[in-house]
């Protein structure tokens, strides 16, 4: 993309734009982050199949998943 302007300006003549300039870069920008996301994805799911997944402990006396839905729907009701 910046070689597109670059050469576009040389070549053909055209105005470069700083917001030309600066949309490029917040672009480039952009897909760096989608790909280093895409990376550290691929990493963790890679450690989840090998067995090595990053789990939260468990302390005791914690609630189970249906006390918190008890509670939840009885929140819920009292609402109505």
């Amino acid at each position: 993309m910046i070689i597109t302007a670059a050469l576009g300006s040389l070549v053909l003549a055209e105005q470069v734009h700083l917001g030309s300039i600066f949309g490029a870069i917040l672009i480039v920008c952009g897909l760096y982050t989608v790909v280093w996301g895409k990376s550290k994805d691929r990493k963790s799911t890679t450690e989840i199949e090998k067995g090595e997944s990053q789990e939260l402990p468990i302390k005791n006396g914690t609630k189970s998943a249906s006390d918190i839905f008890d509670a939840l729907k009885s929140m819920f009701l009292l609402r109505c």
